[in-house]
């Protein structure tokens, strides 16, 4: 299936207990595998939450908590409970409000950033420390001065093109956009419909979808467009002041003007910017991480050796200096409640794992996508001997040149964080249906900018 978790069988030589899965209420759907694993028999129990759900790494954190437990002080039962994306943050504030929350969770950061700010988040500062890898300084998410997040890993943004496509149009991805990118498409396209139906770029343009926002947010930001900024406590809208208002248009404009060398892409999912590329429907897509990538081994091998990276063309505003270069990345990481019983216990697992093989087996259920946010574990015997690895080090290569201009993105878009974020910008579909206003729509691109700016006052 496209789209899904692919990673390597584990091949193990540890024992392994007797493993109990059962399926809670939630709906096993694609991808997604809803259940809850029961290890061990002792008088304490950790209970933890995690939207990785995928049973590649169900089977790895049972054997992590399996091989942690055996050595640890005192008998403790596992409560693993894996469900989907939207199920998580649900869960936590549920069981937040309750007082009775897990022990610790593995979910994205920007939800993460929530119970940060309402206090509910333990210092795990010491984990930081005990840990054999380095947390960069950007992935340091504090309040009050306690550290709330141990990030598992991060995922890049990137442009994947066929370079097969573009040497027979005679053109190389472009460096920068408004004209330079659209007239490489242009090009690109004109060359394509010569050979067939394949269009030069996959532009989403689903109004109420999150990978809308998620392919426009780095256009955006590299051109100095804010959707709201924090002064204080307060949260201010200025996607429709002055001058972001017009940078916005600008960026919108752009977009508009490369549609037309899109597949139609109004009702796109994640899954279908996938199936486009390789189903060989586009010859570039931004996607994030290398998912992808996986998906062309599993489904279109051929294709695998003409797919190269690349990073998103710059901005005008980058040109001219006037902002600096960003490629907007996601984040998960590993929070444990203040409150929680055994917050000791997960304190000790988490350090554990982290400074574990485990911690590497991890990322690579899903490889070069899930992307460690320490450079020397993606140069590690360990990484490198996957095989996807090997087949991709030029994306590899890539990684490590654009980590610079990593920038978190979602509750990070601003300074301090902003936990409503996400609910704000993606989960309104504000600027989704923004985006596809213009593009599927023709709405002049400032009345779209005026329209998402009232639209987030409204919200707010």
């Amino acid at each position: 299936m496209v789209g899904n978790d692919h990673s390597e069988n584990m091949n193990r030589t540890r024992p392994t207990r007797r493993r109990f899965v059962k399926t809670t209420g939630a709906a096993i759907t694609m991808g997604s595998l809803a259940g809850c694993s029961m290890l061990g028999g002792g008088s304490r129990s950790l209970h933890f939450i995690t939207d990785q759900s995928a049973p590649e790494m169900q089977e790895l954190m049972d054997q992590a908590f399996q091989d942690w437990e055996s050595s640890y002080d005192e008998d403790v039962e596992a409560e693993f409970e894996y469900m989907g994306f939207s199920e998580v943050p649900q869960t936590m504030n549920q069981q937040l409000s309750a007082g009775d929350p897990p022990d610790m969770a593995l979910q994205r950061v920007t939800e993460i950033t929530q119970y940060g700010a309402e206090g509910h988040l333990s210092d795990l500062s010491e984990v930081a420390d005990d840990m054999d890898i380095e947390i960069p300084e950007y992935l340091n998410i504090s309040f009050d001065g306690d550290r709330i997040v141990i990030p598992h890993y991060q995922d890049h943004v990137s442009r994947f093109y066929r370079v097969d496509k573009y040497e027979e149009a005679g053109v190389e991805p472009a460096d920068s956009w408004p004209d330079q990118d659209a007239q490489v498409l242009q090009t690109l396209d004109e060359e394509l419909q010569t050979q067939g139906s394949m269009r030069a770029k996959l532009v989403v343009a689903n109004p109420e979808g999150e990978p809308t926002q998620w392919f426009a947010d780095t256009h955006m930001f590299n051109n100095g467009v804010d959707y709201i900024q924090r002064d204080g406590d307060d949260i201010n809208v200025t996607i429709d002041q002055e001058p972001i208002a017009g940078k916005a248009a600008e960026t919108l404009e752009y977009l508009n003007n490369i549609y037309q060398y899109s597949v139609p892409s109004q009702s796109h999912s994640w899954g279908d910017m996938v199936n486009s590329y390789v189903n060989e429907s586009v010859a570039t897509v931004n996607y994030v991480g290398g998912r992808l990538l996986g998906a062309i081994h599993e489904n279109n091998p051929d294709i695998a050796e003409y797919t190269k990276p690349a990073a998103p063309p710059r901005s005008p505003a980058n040109v001219n200096g006037s902002e600096d270069y960003r490629i907007r990345s996601a984040t998960q990481g590993f929070c444990i409640p203040e409150e929680a019983e055994g917050a000791d216990l997960a304190k000790d697992f988490l350090t554990f794992f982290m400074n574990s093989d485990y911690y590497t087996e991890s990322l690579l259920t899903v490889p070069l996508h899930k992307i460690p946010f320490d450079m020397d574990v993606l140069d590690s015997d360990a990484f490198q001997s996957n095989e996807l690895v090997q087949a991709h080090q030029d994306y590899v290569d890539h990684i490590k040149e654009y980590q610079q201009y990593q920038t978190p993105g979602g509750a990070f878009a601003t300074d301090p964080p902003t936990p409503q974020f996400n609910s704000l910008t993606v989960g309104s579909n504000i600027i989704p249906t923004m985006i596809g206003s213009v593009l599927l729509q023709d709405t002049d691109p400032s009345e779209a900018v005026a329209t998402a700016g009232q639209a987030l006052r409204d919200e707010l």
